[in-house]
């Protein structure tokens, strides 16, 4: 299940309506579906509205909105959210 919170930073920041096709928006690729500016932006709304904290070697990770998801979900067990 996806937090409510990440899915509202990732409808904002890859302006979509919904994410009815979880799925299919799991498989966005950086480069392709979405950009690097997309990903800074999304990774300081984790900052803001989730107080998460990524460092430049987990964003180097990132590859997918999948790789992002797991991040978010990882450091949400850490913190106990």
């Amino acid at each position: 299940m996806i937090n409510k919170k990440l899915e509202k930073i990732l409808k904002l920041n890859l302006n979509l309506k919904s994410l009815k096709k979880i799925n299919l928006i799991k498989k966005y690729r950086l480069g392709d579906e979405f950009d690097s500016l997309t990903l800074i932006s999304i990774i300081s709304s984790l900052a803001k509205n989730l107080r998460i904290k990524v460092t430049p070697e987990e964003i180097s990770k990132i590859k997918t909105i999948a790789d992002i998801m797991k991040l978010v979900k990882k450091k949400c067990l850490k913190k106990n959210f």
